[in-house]
């Protein structure tokens, strides 16, 4: 998949959420025109994280969503984790990120795993490896079952790289 399908594929899912979902510019600040919440402080799970804001069109996007890689929040010495608690059933969670950090623009700089309710889903998730600098990388899980009421978000550490990064979050009840 090229990356411009990419792109479209995530303001595809983006798009099709209702007010039910959660739209969270993790690091940033609310953002009515892409319809993006504030990052969800109170959600996080560790207090050792920092949000960074870029300078405008550091990830060049074309279009209402690009302020949403205007900002993100990266892990300083462990991992992002957000729980947020939520209704029982099945759900999707699409995350946004871009490697915008100078000295992490080679192959395995940042690594980290992504890990929701104790599941690893990708493993050493290497953005630049997968995008390069500067460029919007999308993933999406799928079909993740919730039996009690809670989901949780991290970006796993991994020992001697650089600190995880997360830019987005959109979360949405599965369609049955």
């Amino acid at each position: 998949m090229k990356l411009s399908s990419q792109v479209l594929v995530f303001f595809a899912f983006v798009l099709a959420v209702r007010c039910q979902n959660l739209l969270l510019n993790v690091g940033g600040p609310d953002l009515p025109v892409a319809n993006f919440a504030r990052d969800p402080t109170a959600n996080l799970l560790s207090s050792a994280s920092a949000s960074v804001a870029l300078p405008s069109n550091t990830v060049p996007l074309n279009s209402s969503w690009g302020p949403i890689y205007s900002t993100y929040r990266y892990a300083f010495g462990g991992n992002i984790a957000y729980r947020f608690n939520v209704s029982k059933g099945n759900y999707s969670v699409a995350m946004a990120f871009a490697e915008t950090y100078l000295p992490a623009f080679f192959v395995g700089a940042r690594q980290f795993d992504v890990v929701i309710n104790e599941v690893v889903y990708f493993k050493r998730l290497d953005v630049f490896a997968t995008v390069g600098a500067n460029s919007p990388l999308y993933l999406r899980v799928d079909d993740i079952a919730i039996a009690d009421g809670q989901l949780t978000i991290v970006m796993q550490r991994v020992e001697g790289r650089q600190n995880p990064l997360l830019s987005a979050l959109v979360i949405k009840p599965s369609v049955v």
